[in-house]
């Protein structure tokens, strides 16, 4: 029996590195914008030289890519996989806030990076970012569609209009909290959970 292949270190090296660049770079992007970071800032928030950066990214927007990229394998992991294990919609109402409170809680600068590169002027940027946000509202309102088909949830709300907000009222929970550490996370998040099931079922 073949034994499994362990990381080399140059791997391990590698893929610590590669942390280290999109965690500063998606701090910065938050605080200061897209377009105001350069990659010397980056370079220097992650201790890291130019150099080593390019290694990885050819540019910018290359990193950019890589950001989104990690972010919808994130939100797939996380979210949507365990949304669709659940055996009914309010089960998997249940199921998408858990799964955003776990997602949001130990990323919130993926959170943080969305908000400020939709406000980018960029428009390239901005319409990656708002088909992230397009796309994940609607795997939301499909959910929120089938509690409707099954008659578990009133038909009279638009499912998409409620999808986006709950993404809204998720992404003003992070930056609320991240500014104010007297807020509580998880408070915020059962907040909007019970407010959205309360709308979906009329309770």
């Amino acid at each position: 029996m073949k034994r499994a292949k362990t990381p080399s270190r140059k791997a391990e090296q590698s893929a610590a590195t590669l942390e280290r660049v999109m965690i500063a770079s998606m701090d910065l992007f938050a605080r200061q914008g897209i377009h105001a970071t350069s990659m010397d800032q980056i370079a220097e928030r992650a201790r890291l030289t130019k150099g080593a950066i390019y290694w990885h990214f050819r540019s910018k927007n290359a990193l950019l890519d890589a950001i989104l990229k990690r972010i919808k394998e994130e939100w797939q992991r996380v979210v949507l996989l365990r949304v669709r294990e659940g055996a009914t919609p309010l089960v998997k109402v249940e199921s998408l806030f858990a799964s955003y409170g776990t997602l949001l809680s130990e990323h919130p600068e993926m959170c943080l990076f969305l908000q400020r590169a939709m406000l980018e002027p960029n428009t390239s940027v901005s319409r990656k970012v708002n088909d992230v946000f397009d796309r994940t509202a609607t795997a939301i309102a499909t959910v929120f569609d089938e509690g409707k088909d099954s008659g578990l949830f009133l038909k009279r709300s638009d499912s998409r209009v409620l999808a986006f907000a709950v993404l809204s009222s998720f992404a003003g929970a992070v930056t609320h909290c991240h500014s104010d550490k007297t807020l509580r996370f998880a408070d915020l998040m059962d907040e909007i959970k019970s407010q959205t099931v309360a709308r979906l079922t009329g309770a």
